[in-house]
């Protein structure tokens, strides 16, 4: 699907993906270069299911650095892809609230797409909370990142992802929403030890391929 097949959302927020080109991504995991692509399309691919199961979502957004990613990225949803190859996060988010904007989106959600443990109800319980509050973030479990940034106005929303991001966003205004550090919204996958604590299905199934399966098990 491409920006031209758009339609108006359907009542509920609309959530921006930004998932990096997969042959680029994840560089700093500790693991095999060569399978490094199929685990982080796998983690996309985790977190997009999540994403698109919640019942406060109306509409799914994927901003997708690789065109050769969007097949696996679609899936067999109605998910809309818009292509951005510039390698610029920020910029890619932006270019999502631009459209999910142009389509008439009123409430606004960005999540990026390495939270392959993510559940369906722990998004609905933040947007939830969310809903309270003009603008509203989720750090990482480190407090240091951001793993959602909500507006109930989609023009309110101005990205500042990356180091130190939780920080930027508060000081824009946006209220932290008390989630637990075991929320599948606030893992993020940065470091090996991050990837061998994660879940989801297709994750799971990469580890596996890559033979990291079992010490996934033992660090879980």
């Amino acid at each position: 699907m491409t920006a031209a097949d758009l339609r108006p959302p359907p009542t509920g927020w609309t959530v921006v993906v930004p998932v990096k080109s997969t042959s680029r991504g994840k560089s700093r995991l500790d693991v095999d270069p060569a399978v490094r692509p199929g685990i982080a399309l796998a983690m996309a691919r985790d977190t997009l299911a999540a994403v698109t199961a919640a019942r406060s979502v109306g509409a799914v957004l994927v901003v997708a650095g690789d065109p050769a990613d969007v097949p696996a990225l679609i899936g067999d949803s109605d998910r809309a892809v818009l292509l951005d190859p510039v390698d610029d996060l920020n910029a890619a988010i932006a270019l999502g609230v631009r459209q999910a904007a142009a389509r008439g989106a009123t409430r606004i959600a960005v999540l990026p797409g390495d939270l392959p443990s993510l559940r369906p109800v722990e998004l609905d319980a933040a947007l939830t909370l969310a809903a309270h509050h003009p603008l509203a973030v989720v750090p990482d479990q480190d407090t240091l990142g951001t793993t959602l940034l909500t507006a109930t106005d989609v023009r309110l929303l101005v990205p500042a992802f990356g180091l130190h991001s939780f920080r930027r966003h508060q000081d824009a205004g946006a209220v932290p929403l008390d989630l637990p550090a075991g929320s599948g919204l606030r893992r993020d996958v940065d470091e090996i030890d991050d990837l061998l604590r994660a879940g989801g299905t297709n994750t799971l199934a990469a580890l596996r391929d890559a033979g990291l399966l079992p010490c996934a098990a033992a660090a879980r």
